[in-house]
Formats: C-alpha cells, sequence, structure tokens
C-alpha cells in the first residue's frame, strides 16, 4: 500500500493534478486483481495478489484526498481532508471487519439484505465487485468536476 500510495501520487502531479482520473483507472484495474485474487491457486500468486490488491486499492485512497484538497479554498484544507478520512476508515474498516468477515464466514449464517442472503467467499466477492463498480462511477464524476476546474484554472491563468 505505501509503495502504491508514493506511485500514485507521483503519477498525478505528472498528470497535471488528475487525481481523481487516476484513482478511477487503479479502480478498474482493481476489478482484474480482484479477478486473479479470487482465481488464485498457489500461495505465491495470492501473494502477488495481494501485493497488487494493496498497491491499486491505495491509490484511490490517497488519491481522494488529494482531488478534495484542489476543490477546497486553502485556509480550510486541514478540515476538508480530514472528514472524509474518518468517515472513510470508520465506515471503510467497520465494513471490512464486521460486513464482509461475515459473509465469507462458512461457518456463519451471512448477512439478509432484502431477503436475499449473502453468505460465503462467492457472495464476498460480488460485494467487492460491486464496491468497486461504485467507486468507479463516483470516481468518474469527481474526475469530470476536477477536469473542469484544471481547464478553467489554466484559462484564467493560476
Amino acid at each position: 500500500g505505501f509503495l502504491g500510495s508514493l506511485t500514485w501520487g507521483y503519477v498525478s502531479d505528472k498528470m497535471g493534478g488528475r487525481g481523481a482520473l487516476l484513482g478511477m483507472l487503479c479502480m478498474v484495474a482493481g476489478i482484474f486483481r480482484l479477478i486473479a485474487y479470487q482465481n488464485m491457486s498457489s500461495v505465491w500468486g495470492i501473494y502477488i495478489a495481494l501485493f497488487f490488491e494493496g498497491f491499486f486499492i491505495f491509490g484511490p485512497v490517497i488519491l481522494i484526498g488529494i482531488s478534495i484538497i484542489g476543490f477546497a479554498p486553502k485556509c480550510a484544507t486541514a478540515v476538508v481532508n480530514s472528514i472524509p478520512g474518518f468517515f472513510g476508515y470508520l465506515f471503510g474498516d467497520g465494513m471490512a471487519k464486521v460486513l464482509v468477515s461475515r459473509i465469507a464466514d462458512p461457518t456463519g449464517k451471512g448477512i439478509s439484505v432484502g431477503g436475499f442472503t449473502f453468505h460465503g467467499w462467492s457472495d464476498t466477492f460480488y460485494l467487492l465487485f460491486a464496491a468497486t463498480a461504485v467507486g468507479i462511477v463516483m470516481l468518474a464524476v469527481v474526475a469530470f468536476y476536477e477536469e473542469r476546474k484544471i481547464r478553467r484554472d489554466r484559462s484564467i491563468g493560476h
């Protein structure tokens, strides 16, 4: 994750501050890493898949904060960056530890939502694919507005 954070922050700077676009591309790559992890059978293959899992997932994590800062006034940078981090940690960590583990646990009952029970590893991967798709769509919206802001700033000479 640390190597991914450094790499994607550097690449974002080289792309002119298009953090949301790069985060979206990391999420698209995330689909392929999830497929690889889901179908891996060797221990080393799993280690490699998990390395790329961290490498690509920390891209959007850091780039979301960078993108948010670009929309905020300079005097509010700390507050604007801490709020998404707090809620991302609170809900993201909670979801990962509680909900995902309840779904994946083969001895548990899973989680029922709308009359459908999510249970087992296949449903865990469906959840991860769905979360990735939602992340891609949300980052696409931010990337659109980020691009508009970059072009507007360039046209007025910032």
